[in-house]
């Protein structure tokens, strides 16, 4: 095993202590895709692109993330030649309007962890979105900056990470960030 994928168990396991120590159920359900969709655009900016992404990936899922439809929240626009257009996509039931079959939350699964992780791999992967989380973050940012996008609010104890940081130091100050942000974001545990 190498010296990076040791720091990367070592900081996964940080992320883990710290849901376990904030006092929050570890195994509690994970948010919803709404939460899920909105913390993802938040962080990598509501670019069509990113929208894109968490539209399939994430808000289409509706059996994986959760989040039950309201079939009167959605609101509908006639075109011309008298076709409706969906307003708030978001609200939409992608087809199926059996609310009582949704989980109010969202559950803890393989395929869950699959969309999450390829949807962190193609945010990351947009050279836009690094730029935008790089211009909201102060120049000289460091892991909790990138912890705190991600749980906003949360302090995390800096000796958890020490070796992590030392482990990518030696890396340009976009790959370092590309890799902070990559990893942070497929381990999901900021999901509940």
């Amino acid at each position: 095993m190498s010296r990076s994928q040791i720091s990367f168990i070592i900081l996964g396991l940080s992320l883990l202590s710290l849901k376990v120590s904030s006092g929050e159920r570890f195994l509690s359900r994970p948010d919803t895709r709404f939460i899920v969709s909105e913390k993802l655009l938040k962080v990598f900016g509501s670019s069509k692109y990113n929208k894109d992404i968490v539209d399939e990936l994430i808000l289409s899922k509706v059996s994986l993330f959760g989040g039950p439809c309201d079939e009167y929240s959605d609101l509908y626009k006639k075109e011309k030649g008298g076709e409706a257009r969906i307003l708030t996509p978001n609200d939409h039931c992608y087809s199926n309007r059996l609310n009582q079959t949704f989980l109010s939350t969202g559950r803890v699964s393989f395929l869950r962890e699959v969309n999450l992780r390829v949807s962190c791999d193609h945010l990351v992967e947009n050279e836009k979105n690094i730029s935008y989380i790089s211009k909201n973050l102060p120049k000289d940012y460091s892991i909790q900056d990138i912890l705190e996008l991600f749980y906003p609010g949360k302090k995390i104890n800096k000796k958890s990470f020490e070796k992590f940081v030392n482990d990518i130091e030696r890396l340009n100050s976009n790959e370092k960030l590309v890799i902070m942000v990559r990893f942070v974001c497929k381990t999901g545990l900021w999901q509940y």
